[in-house]
């Protein structure tokens, strides 16, 4: 037993045996944290923690033992005294209410109110719920839920790391918190009852348009009446004891003494004196010469607006945006314009990375004229595309320290913005440079392909005594060597390195340069790799000992004879568990529709990652697929047609504004300049997680039709394959059927 349990009588159950703590024991304890009300058993009329049936956990034990039904509860007995701990006593987790049971409408919890009915005491902002009363009105018919759980799928279809379940207690409790007050919106006060994700909720809400702005502070409500006072520190009227700017100054400040200026005894000063002092310089400083002296003034919710950073001064920032309002120092007065503002006509001595952390935490200068006008187009631009709250927050601080630092004369460089990466609030970069380069503020750096980046990395791993003969084989591949020759593409060179980096690297323990490897060597390498694999891995090796033969740098070509038997396997069909309601599965409509036109009609991934909106045509119900041999008319099902036209919806509505010429787009790629089209990712993460591949639907689809068929001419006119790949599926389908060489 743990050290922790003790034999005592449980107060619960009234059982004997061992506790888990000094009270009850542990079937009890886990009753308790099923969060079930409390109330009166209907068999043995204890005031208990009692189920949907009513019935408290021993009468439950007790009818779940000797069968009692309802019929016989009349002639129920209590229970007698029972033991308990591990393997003693029956332990009952009830989760979620059986199914036999009514669903749970605790009138407890947030009871409705008459929609339009005053509150006599409104107390929505003095709630404080958990997720177990969620659990406790799981049966309430709440109205405006269904749409808020709408847009909380698409939240979670942008953000699949969102805890969509507690979000869907959360709002089902602020939505019933509106519901008692009798409401139809909710005050974003009482989102404060919420235990946690309040401002998820608010966005949800927000999207629905459920969210009002909190009400303004009635005084007259309050239980006690305001009484005009004088603060105990700065000696400005108002109606509290120590007004809020003082309480902050207190804060900040913790010494305590005597102010230099106005002598003034028991202050929180700082390095100028106390707060009274740096509020009266700030807004009078030119006149001060030596006056000590000043005017009644007002505090608190009376104090007049005062624009300076948070926390300075012990004010509140300003609600207006912050780029626009007038920038102070901590001594007071306006902060001047930074001093590394860019010159066009001065030269770049030394371009190197920025760091932004520390300017991030010092006070920021004012803006130029021309950094207010392109912070006011930014403000325009994350409007016009909808960016979200998350978005657009770290962005704006992100661009408002770059430009309020460097200006905005100069374009800014890769080396100027990466350093915002590492900010505390993690702008979007991507974002900004998007909108910069609309703005012509933006020089990219060229930077080679992905596949490029990948060969040079995969270069860095051959051996050094055989580094420089690999490097002139690939710049022959690249159509830089002695004789002219069409340059390969970067992701030939890269699987062929990708295939030869792991036999070069066995080879550099026993030879000095490949002049030194010979036929028997290569057969050796390649019969230790799987057969596939070593016939991609014999193309490799040809290519290199030939192309280095034509650059003069070995003798003879030791892979010209190499040959290696290509037996491709032949199509498998997916099991029938993974195709069972695939498309039922995914709840996007993006998902859907890519499940729809790999299953059913054999797209390829590259093909419908290239769809574009002009090639569906709706009207005669077929899409155009273009290929390098031909065009492909695919007729759509009824499926296919509904599926497509829900995602149009959806494109149009998340996306109204963009110019992504592409059927399939993303947040990333919608308002991109350059239209790309999405990568591989956004087709193999989400069907990776239904437990498919998009090559495998395909390959599925083809193989359904050839074994109902088996036409080669029918799979070649429908799904456009070339005639021995046709073939190939009807071996695969007919093994018994179709004999010859494969």
């Amino acid at each position: 037993m743990a050290k922790n349990w003790q034999v005592g009588q449980c107060r619960q159950c009234l059982g004997w045996g061992w506790l888990l703590g000094p009270t009850h024991c542990l079937p009890c304890t886990s009753w308790r944290r099923v969060g079930l009300p409390r109330g009166t058993c209907r068999l043995c009329g204890h005031e208990a923690l009692v189920n949907p049936s009513r019935e408290c956990r021993v009468c439950t034990v007790a009818v779940l033992s000797t069968g009692t039904t309802d019929a016989a509860a009349r002639q129920y007995d209590p229970p007698q005294l029972a033991l308990v701990g591990p393997g003693l006593a029956k332990r009952i987790k009830l989760r979620r209410p059986p199914p036999h049971c009514a669903a749970i409408d605790d009138p407890a919890v947030c009871p409705p109110a008459v929609r339009g009915q005053l509150a006599l005491f409104p107390a929505g902002r003095f709630r404080r719920l958990r997720r177990e009363h969620a659990r406790r009105i799981a049966g309430r018919n709440i109205a405006d839920l269904d749409q808020a759980l709408e847009v909380l799928r698409v939240h979670a279809e942008v953000e699949p790391t969102l805890p969509v379940r507690l979000l869907r207690d959360l709002l089902r409790l602020i939505l019933a918190v509106r519901d008692s007050e009798g409401a139809a919106a909710v005050d974003e006060a009482w989102l404060a009852a919420l235990p946690r994700c309040r401002h998820r909720i608010a966005v949800i809400l927000r999207g629905v348009g459920l969210l009002v702005p909190c009400r303004p502070f009635d005084a007259a409500l309050a239980r006690r009446p305001a009484v005009a006072r004088s603060c105990t520190d700065c000696s400005s009227w108002g109606f509290e004891t120590t007004c809020a700017a003082c309480t902050v100054w207190r804060k900040s400040w913790p010494a305590v003494g005597r102010c230099p200026r106005c002598g003034q005894d028991n202050v929180h000063l700082d390095h100028d004196g106390c707060r009274r002092c740096r509020v009266d310089l700030r807004w009078h400083a030119a006149a001060d010469g030596g006056a000590v002296a000043t005017q009644l003034w007002l505090g608190g919710t009376l104090a007049p607006r005062v624009f300076t950073h948070a926390g300075v001064l012990g004010y509140r920032p300003d609600r207006e945006p912050p780029y626009r309002s007038r920038v102070t120092s901590p001594g007071g007065g306006e902060l001047p314009v930074s001093r590394h503002l860019l010159d066009p006509s001065q030269l770049v001595l030394y371009d190197g990375p920025r760091e932004w952390r520390t300017a991030a935490r010092a006070p920021q200068p004012a803006l130029t004229d021309a950094a207010r006008r392109l912070m006011d187009r930014f403000e325009q631009h994350w409007r016009h595309q909808l960016w979200s709250y998350d978005v657009h927050i770290p962005c704006r601080a992100a661009l408002r320290l770059a430009v309020g630092w460097l200006g905005a004369d100069v374009p800014f460089t890769d080396l100027d913005l990466a350093g915002l990466r590492h900010l505390t609030w993690r702008p979007s970069l991507y974002r900004l440079t998007q909108f910069l380069t609309g703005q012509a503020l933006y020089l990219a750096t060229p930077r080679p392909c992905a596949d490029t980046r990948a060969v040079e990395r995969m270069l860095a791993e051959v051996p050094a005594s055989f580094a420089g003969e690999v490097r002139r084989w690939v710049a022959a591949l690249r159509g830089r060597g002695q004789r002219p020759r069409p340059p390969l593409a970067p992701i030939t060179i890269r699987r062929y390195l990708h295939l030869l980096v792991p036999i070069l690297a066995t080879w550099g323990d026993e030879f000095t340069t490949l002049r030194e490897v010979t036929h028997d060597d290569i057969v050796a390498a390649l019969h230790a790799l799987p057969r596939q694999r070593g016939h991609g891995a014999a193309t490799a090796l040809r290519s290199l000992f030939g192309a280095l033969r034509q650059e003069r740098v070995v003798f003879r070509d030791p892979a010209r004879r190499i040959r290696v038997g290509d037996r491709t396997p032949l199509p498998k069909p997916l099991p029938s568990d993974r195709l069972a309601g695939l498309l039922d599965a995914g709840n996007a409509a993006r998902v859907q529709l890519c499940v729809a036109l790999l299953a059913v009609h054999a797209l390829t991934p590259a093909e419908l990652r290239h769809l574009r909106l002009a090639d569906v045509d709706f009207a005669r119900g077929r899409i155009t697929v273009h290929r390098p041999g031909g065009d492909r008319i695919v007729y759509l099902d009824r499926v296919t047609h509904r599926i497509a036209t829900v995602w149009l919806q959806e494109r149009r509505r998340r996306w109204p504004t963009s110019a992504n010429p592409h059927l399939i787009i993303t947040g990333r790629t919608a308002h991109d300049r350059r239209h790309p089209p999405v990568t591989n990712a956004v087709l193999f993460v989400p069907l990776r997680r239904l437990g498919v591949h998009p090559t495998g639907l395909r390959t599925d689809r083809i193989l359904h039709e050839a074994a109902v068929t088996a036409d080669p001419v029918r799979l070649i006119h429908l799904f456009g394959i070339e005639a021995g790949t046709a073939m190939r599926y009807l071996r695969a389908a007919h093994p018994h059927r179709l004999t010859g060489p494969r």
